[in-house]
């Protein structure tokens, strides 16, 4: 453990950026994992798969079940960035815990306003206009729909929900905000970014962190791109990181209730 110390004080971009690498490579395992579903049985009756040229072959090759498919990827993605998250944890530590009373209200606030942005469908109107619709393509989420995939187990319901949530209002606002907040708006700040006192906003750092809000939800840009906007002003209000992270949790824990209620799967 002393020579991943060492590591992270000649790097110490590393535990910063190291949870959400392992949380976005993740997804491509996930992606990966959750396309290969045959879109034909897989095996007949008799044992012999499908075969186009008409001659059956005896299909034994190994197949995640088509329900099981996201839940397992998406878990193993959550396991992996949580074991990342422990080996920077220090840096979480070192982070003075406190919360603002601002944080609930903002989070609360700002899950609205992306349901209403989604709802009314501002991103396709806005690209249409200006003939770059195949953005909205970019980034599109998975669209699971547990209810119909496990909803007649609830010892495989139940688990997936909680680690979903898990991930949507803990995980991610952890890992995100750490990036954007302590490492990549502070990058674009000083060259020496680790010197510059977290809570610091200029007009570049405030930039950034736009950009970054639209790149990473290309087919949500608009929602994340106000949203973004008002977390970072409550950074610069209370110059609180962890304000930022619950601020976050709250949204996405909102976000989550309106999907399973409202079953609107494509913010999933």
């Amino acid at each position: 453990m002393s020579s991943w110390r060492r590591l992270c004080e000649r790097h110490r971009w590393l535990p910063f950026v190291l949870p959400l690498f392992v949380y976005l490579s993740g997804d491509y395992l996930e992606r990966a994992v959750a396309g290969r579903v045959p879109s034909q049985p897989a095996v007949q009756a008799d044992g012999v798969a499908p075969d186009p040229g008409g001659e059956g072959r005896v299909d034994d090759s190994p197949r995640v079940p088509h329900r099981l498919a996201y839940p397992v990827a998406y878990s193993v993605r959550i396991l992996f960035t949580v074991a990342a998250m422990w080996l920077v944890w220090p840096v979480y530590r070192d982070v003075p815990w406190r919360i603002s009373g601002m944080a609930v209200p903002v989070g609360l606030i700002g899950g609205l306003a992306w349901i209403l942005i989604c709802r009314a469908g501002l991103d396709s109107r806005l690209f249409s206009a200006l003939g770059i619709s195949q953005w909205l393509t970019h980034g599109a989420r998975a669209g699971f729909d547990p209810f119909t995939a496990l909803g007649d187990s609830l010892l495989l319901l139940l688990p997936f929900l909680v680690v979903r949530f898990a991930g949507l209002a803990v995980i991610v606002p952890v890992v995100e905000e750490f990036f954007l907040r302590g490492f990549l708006m502070r990058f674009f700040t000083r060259a020496e970014w680790w010197t510059v006192p977290l809570g610091t906003v200029t007009t570049g750092s405030a930039i950034v962190a736009t950009v970054y809000a639209v790149l990473s939800h290309p087919s949500e840009s608009m929602a994340a791109l106000v949203w973004f906007t008002m977390i970072t002003l409550l950074y610069a209000r209370t110059r609180n990181l962890w304000d930022c992270v619950v601020a976050h949790g709250v949204t996405n824990a909102m976000l989550g209730c309106y999907i399973l209620i409202w079953k609107d799967w494509t913010l999933w």
